[in-house]
């Protein structure tokens, strides 16, 4: 079973269900307790051995059952001391350690639990079935979680009979009736009354909440339904609500009556409306006092922040990002909000911030500010020097053109775990922060104008991204601070100088990517480099690394990108690239001292999009094999970037998930850079090197290819008449070879082709018609003495007239007037003669028919000359 991963439901929660259960008196049935006093009920103890034989597997959990008589001491169940009754059945699975219980529904057994208070059937399988009516018969019930067990359809209406029932948990299963349905038959009996903790999460309830809400849930505190397809707008809700999670639907509006609101006097301390389509201005929360946790991220707020946000005293957690406010952001907005800790208003690009230097906050409780994508600049914001050590700071994209101060490195908190200033153009150097931040932290100061060396920095991380930026020196400080916790290095586009530092072992077993490209890296790579077996991405491109690729490489089993462009390797390419690294997407190579013949092997990476060995020095005849290269091949859903995902990176707002590569390109005779269209971008590039001999037909495999560089080789021979199979084709360079023969008229057939240069060969004849290869420039065919035709001037035969007649028919490819019509014209008279001849002999009636025909004829015309020659005679008589 792949049971699905969900967010736990927050502590309070589960401080509730404790708490309801510490009233009732029971003991914990558990594998080896000792109690001697209590007495299993026979009756109780065969139902539980009958619901487990309705269990088709149970990996292991219901062990216990049945090994001794008395069932109070089995997983899972709890009695009452004094009675021996079960009172608690808690048959959680765990689907982390595969432990979970698997069965096509809920046996109907557990009816004999007359006392059951509390019913656990969470993270379990029960292959979406219905939730069993004969739950509702529980009339002690308390609590029911049901929770991620793979339960489908309707509730059954049996469920608001259980007037005890304090906690329904039936969030992530399959649910898909109307919420206004479901909460009526919880309302119906006396459920609604009772019922203070209700979660819905992650189903598919549709519809709108009921106008009655708050006075048929009268004693609801808490309401979870984020994750499912309801809409409209909020109705009154109960005034004891303390949480609120609609998160994730399809909400249009805050309140249905803005006067109204949640009903007045508010109890609400968490309030989650993120990601609805909640329009219109932002809402007056002024009576919102008891309000903790405020999130209206990613909704369609228009408007300025309101001013009613700075008068909630208690909020302590504030989230609107990715709305479309706008506007400025004053000290009014925060003037009161002393609890302040963590806020973020990210992804508004229309708000600004503007304080004046000399503003103290109310807040020094602050430890997590995401100001992303927001105008904070130009100045580094001064009011952060007030605050408490950070844990989280985001303000990448923000406008700021500034140097970094000295008292921000001392905001920042052991415990760090995300510094994000990229995107601006902060400048300063960075100090030594080895013991500023923690082993979990994230570190992104890429796209600055940050300076200098770097000696020391961060004790462990797990991102450093200091990329696009004006350091200098050497990398040795990565040795102090590379741990196994690390999962990508970024240096790229700085003036780093020296060697890469020879460090590198198998405990650092975590790490996913490193990019040095675009720096003055130089020397040999360390062989120990090759121990990080769990290397996904690799750019040195555009360095000055020298000699052979380590043999040590062969151990990057998992590596999908490997980009060595433009430094001075060395020596034949590795036979291990394709016997070892067959997971690889991308293989660049260009701009080296590779030679020797490619190997065989290479034909073995059945992953390849995009390989470019371009710019060496290599020899020999292309591999045939290349027709193995299965994604060019056929057709794969892929998405257009090759992201390298992360390990899960869990924290209180979105970390980057993955990492996005890139790989420059010689596309349609243009260097150019390619990202988050990389993984489209089905290329082979084999051009400025020694290769001889004929191109392989097999090529014509290829469908998925769309650019195929050959150019500046040794080729010889003729152009594959297959070519037009290679259908994707948007760029064919085959240019400054020794290719001869005609240009096959397939070529016309590639109708997405948009670059075409078969230049400087020794291709013949004429330039076959077609709806492409006329729109060409002549650069396209220049240096190729023997051709002729559109766009180059004509061929010598095109004026010549044919059979000294005055026609127009040309000789070539369109002249009627060719052998294959002289046969026809043959064929069809000797088979009609012959036809006729033989039809004569055989058919006497025909042979009647065709001579008295004949004879008719005859007559006609003897008749007819008679008359005509009377006429001249009368006529000359006349005259």
């Amino acid at each position: 079973m792949h049971m699905r991963m969900f967010t736990a439901l927050p502590t309070i929660l589960s401080l509730a269900i404790f708490l309801h259960l510490a009233s009732s008196s029971f003991t914990k049935g558990v594998e080896g307790a000792e109690n001697s006093i209590i007495r299993c009920i026979e009756t109780e103890r065969q139902a539980l051995l009958a619901f487990k034989q309705s269990i088709m597997e149970d990996n292991g959990m219901l062990s216990s059952w049945g090994s001794h008589k008395e069932c109070c001491k089995w997983w899972g169940v709890g009695c009452n001391n004094a009675t021996g009754h079960v009172i608690r059945l808690d048959l959680h699975g765990n689907s982390s350690t595969h432990h979970y219980l698997s069965a096509p529904k809920v046996s109907p057994s557990l009816l004999q639990l007359k006392h059951l208070n509390n019913l656990d059937l969470s993270y379990n399988d029960f292959q979406w079935s219905s939730i069993p009516e004969f739950i509702g018969s529980f009339q002690r019930l308390r609590v029911l979680n049901l929770e991620n067990a793979n339960f489908a359809g309707a509730i059954p209406p049996h469920l608001g009979n259980l007037t005890n029932l304090r906690i329904l948990l039936l969030s992530h299963n399959g649910l898909n009736e109307t919420i206004a349905e479901l909460l009526e038959k919880l309302a119906r009996g006396e459920t609604g009354k009772s019922l203070q903790i209700l979660g819905l999460s992650g189903n598919e309830l549709t519809g709108k909440l009921p106008a009655n809400m708050s006075n048929r849930f009268e004693s609801l505190r808490e309401f979870y339904a984020r994750q499912n397809l309801m809409s409209g707008y909020l109705p009154l809700l109960p005034s004891s609500l303390e949480q609120l999670d609609l998160a994730i639907n399809n909400f249009g509006s805050v309140f249905q009556n803005p006067n109204k609101g949640f009903g007045k006097p508010s109890n609400l301390m968490k309030l989650d409306l993120s990601y609805n389509l909640i329009s219109g201005p932002f809402p007056d929360l002024s009576d919102f006092l008891s309000l903790r946790v405020l999130n209206l991220s990613g909704n369609l707020i228009q408007g300025g922040l309101s001013e009613s946000i700075g008068k909630l005293p208690k909020l302590q957690v504030f989230r609107a990002k990715a709305n479309s406010l706008e506007g400025v952001i004053s000290e009014a907005h925060f003037w009161n909000l002393s609890s302040i800790q963590k806020m973020d208003l990210s992804l508004n690009p229309g708000l600004s911030f503007n304080f004046s230097d000399d503003w103290v906050p109310p807040f020094h409780t602050l430890n997590s500010l995401v100001l992303a994508n927001c105008k904070v600049g130009p100045k580094f914001p001064k009011w952060l020097q007030n605050q408490s050590l950070f844990s989280e700071i985001d303000l990448s994209s923000a406008s700021i053109s500034d140097t970094l101060p000295h008292w921000f490195w001392d905001l920042i908190s052991p415990n760090l775990r995300y510094l994000n200033l990229s995107y601006n153009s902060i400048d300063g150097t960075l100090p030594d922060l080895s013991n500023k931040l923690s082993p979990f932290s994230i570190i992104d100061l890429s796209f600055n104008k940050f300076w200098g060396p770097i000696s020391k920095f961060v004790g462990d991380f797990l991102i450093l991204n200091l990329s696009n930026n004006k350091f200098v020196g050497s990398i040795s400080f990565l040795c102090s601070v590379i741990s196994q916790n690390a999962l990508c290095i970024d240096l790229s586009y700085n003036h780093f100088s020296g060697e890469v530092p020879d460090c590198w072992n198998s405990n650092i077993s975590n790490l996913a990517i490193i990019n040095f490209a675009n720096n003055g890296f130089s020397g040999e790579i360390p062989n120990s480099l090759g121990s990080l077996s769990q290397l996904q991405s690799l750019h040195l491109r555009s360095n000055n690394f020298n000699g052979e690729l380590p043999s040590s490489f062969q151990n990057f089993k998992s590596l999908k990108v490997m980009d060595l462009e433009g430094n001075k390797f060395i020596g034949t390419i590795p036979t291990w690239i394709g016997s070892y690294l067959t997971n690889l997407t991308v293989l660049s190579l260009r701009n080296n001292n590779f030679n020797e013949s490619m190997p065989e092997s290479l034909c073995h990476l059945k992953n390849i999009h995009f390989l470019d060995l371009s710019q060496n020095k290599v020899t020999g005849r292309i591999p045939s094999c290349f027709n193995n290269f299965t994604t060019l091949i056929q057709s794969t859903p892929f998405t257009g970037s090759i992201e390298i995902s992360y390990f899960t990176i869990t924290g209180d707002i979105d970390y980057p998930a993955y990492y996005v590569d890139d790989v420059f390109v010689q596309w349609k005779n243009k260097d150019a850079k390619f990202n988050k269209q990389l993984g489209f971008l089905n290329c082979i590039d084999l051009s400025s090197n020694k290769l001889s001999g004929n191109i392989p037909e097999e090529l014509y495999a290829l469908k998925e290819v769309v650019s195929l560089n050959l150019s500046r080789n040794h080729l010889t021979g003729k152009i594959f008449p297959s070519i037009y199979e290679m259908e994707n084709l948007e760029s064919l360079d085959l240019s400054r070879n020794q290719l001869s023969g005609e240009i096959p008229s397939s070529l016309a057939l590639l109708t997405f082709l948009g670059v075409l240069d078969l230049s400087n060969n020794f291709l013949s004849g004429k330039i076959p018609k077609g709806t492409q290869l006329q729109t060409f420039n002549a650069s396209s065919y220049a240096g190729n003495s023997g051709l002729c035709g559109d766009p180059l001037p004509k061929c010598p035969t095109d004026d010549v007239p044919s059979h000294g007649k005055n026609n127009n028919y040309k000789e070539g490819d369109d002249n009627l007037v060719d052998r294959e019509f002289y046969i026809s014209m043959v064929l069809g008279f000797s088979i009609s003669f012959w036809g006729l001849l033989v039809s004569l002999v055989l058919s006497d009636k025909w042979r009647l028919a065709y001579y008295g025909f004949f004879n008719d004829v005859k007559d006609g015309l003897y008749v007819n000359m008679k008359i005509c020659l009377k006429r001249l005679q009368q006529k000359f008589v006349g005259t």
